[in-house]
């Protein structure tokens, strides 16, 4: 008898993906009923410091409408926001994993989340 491995390796690719999408809808929940607070950290602070890339990002939406009727259900709306993006580099991970004592598995994740986070930025561009 010949094993499908391919048949084992989706079952597990799957079960993966399933235990991932259940961790995010966990994250989601504890996000929405507020048991998820950010608090400041002086030490992410000094790392962001010593090895983040700024990169700055202007966008501005600019609409305008007939200011005789203010009953209009068209609002007029003149915003214009500077969104300032602070990237880690890759230079920063060593200096977190020892920093917040975190496993040195942790480190290929981090390079990786780094990598897709640089990818997404220059997509959007």
């Amino acid at each position: 008898i010949i094993p499908n491995i391919p048949f084992f390796f989706c079952v597990w690719r799957s079960w993966s993906h399933y235990r991932a999408y259940r961790a995010s809808q966990y994250l989601s929940a504890l996000i929405r009923h507020g048991h998820v607070t950010s608090t400041p950290s002086l030490e992410l602070d000094a790392i962001y410091k010593a090895y983040g890339s700024k990169s700055l990002t202007v966008s501005s939406a600019k609409s305008t409408t007939s200011p005789q009727d203010p009953r209009s259900p068209h609002v007029s709306t003149q915003s214009t926001t500077d969104h300032v993006e602070l990237l880690l580099t890759r230079k920063a991970v060593l200096a977190s994993v020892s920093t917040f004592s975190l496993e040195e598995s942790s480190a290929s994740d981090m390079y990786r989340a780094i990598e897709q986070a640089h990818v997404r930025i220059e997509s959007q561009r």
